[in-house]
């Protein structure tokens, strides 16, 4: 077995330029492949319990927090996932970026909620576990 160690990566051509063969064929970019941020949010006041490239939390309201990147991305087009922590509250648990303008360059929204009996969703703080995934600017 090799060992390869090193403390710095720079693509050839590029700086971020880094392609990883997986299997026989199939290639994806060392970049794309990364998750930009990472965060697991207590919930309680704005701190987190562990995170990374990310900078604060904003406390909007119940079940509703805005964070915000330590580095911004290039678009707003990029992948948000979300994951509440279950709760005792009844009804399946969601997490979800609210209709309209809720992801910026700078920061983005997620909403953690339950399904109740009636057709609808009601916030209620949780334990959050979100991770992004797009181009750094």
């Amino acid at each position: 077995m090799s060992e390869i160690k090193v403390d710095t990566l720079t693509g050839k051509t590029t700086a971020n330029d880094i392609t990883v063969t997986v299997g026989a064929t199939a290639t994806i970019s060392l970049e794309q492949g990364l998750a930009k941020c990472w965060l697991n949010y207590s919930s309680s006041g704005t701190t987190f319990n562990d995170s990374n490239g990310v900078s604060s939390a904003t406390d909007n309201g119940v079940g509703d927090y805005t964070y915000s990147f330590t580095s911004n991305m290039s678009n707003a087009n990029y992948a948000i996932c979300a994951t509440p922590e279950n709760s005792s509250a009844g009804g399946a648990v969601i997490s979800a970026v609210p209709a309209g303008d809720e992801q910026f360059t700078s920061s983005f929204n997620v909403e953690n909620g339950y399904t109740s009996a009636a057709p609808s969703i009601l916030n209620f703080d949780c334990r959050s576990y979100v991770s992004i995934f797009g181009d750094l600017a």
